[in-house]
């Protein structure tokens, strides 16, 4: 039977340890058992790894450790002008481009009087302006220009151009 100091240690549960049972110990590779104060009682809660790519046998016969490799980790990579570049240069910014260079080239029209237009309805202007500013920044604008950009410019190979 159990002791009362074992009932009230949530820990150990119901399972009553049978004290006549034999302990099963696995046998297993590169592990050294850790031995209580009871001379019996070989556990392996303490494990210690012995590696064999670690050890070196010397000339007498006894194993030294041999140290581990020190092992730096490369840095970063670092990339081209020309990738960094391209990986601010997105999307966003190429309408950005796109609308402003139109813009300045509209007002330096208006300025020099080539383009009347601006001048008599410059409101029209300015909602044509907001609008198409909405327009490129609007996810299905940019995916059915995607879509347009894709399949009126996309390579033809040599089995479409026989037939």
């Amino acid at each position: 039977m159990s002791s009362t100091s074992s009932i009230d240690d949530a820990e150990k549960g119901v399972y009553e340890k049978d004290e006549l049972a034999l302990p099963i110990t696995l046998p297993t590779v590169g592990l050294s058992p850790s031995t209580s104060s009871n001379s019996h009682d070989t556990s392996y809660s303490s494990l210690h790894l012995h590696s064999a790519a670690c050890k070196k046998a010397t000339d007498n016969g006894q194993l030294a450790t041999i140290p581990p490799l020190p092992w730096k980790k490369p840095g970063p990579r670092k990339a081209s002008r020309w990738i960094r570049f391209q990986l601010w240069f997105n999307t966003y910014r190429k309408f950005f481009a796109f609308v402003m260079t139109v813009n300045l080239v509209g007002i330096i029209l208006a300025a020099t009087g080539k383009w009347q237009y601006p001048r008599h309805y410059t409101g029209a202007c300015v909602l044509g302006n907001l609008l198409t500013a909405i327009l490129m920044r609007n996810e299905l604008f940019g995916r059915f220009l995607y879509l347009t950009v894709n399949t009126l410019f996309a390579k033809v190979t040599e089995a479409e151009r026989s037939h």
